[in-house]
């Protein structure tokens, strides 16, 4: 749902789980902070919509490559 046309949408920091994204979208608890841009090029991500091909859309580094820089949660 988006709000209405009067107020306004913050589109970033988008965030990704790349676990979560890898294991077809179902959702786990990996206990990893998200990563709000790309660990190989810094680019930020777009809308989860625009996610279709799984990939950065600046340096086309896959989502499945991401998961290994995401780093675990110390509680």
């Amino acid at each position: 749902m988006l709000p209405p046309a009067e107020v306004g949408m913050k589109l970033e920091p988008i965030r990704l789980c790349a676990a979560c994204y890898t294991e077809s979208r179902r959702r786990y608890r990996h206990k990893l902070h998200l990563l709000s841009e790309c660990p190989n090029c810094g680019a930020r991500f777009k809308i989860p919509a625009l996610w279709i091909d799984g990939h950065c859309q600046r340096c086309i580094m896959r989502f499945t490559e991401m998961e290994n820089y995401q780093k675990f949660v110390e509680v």
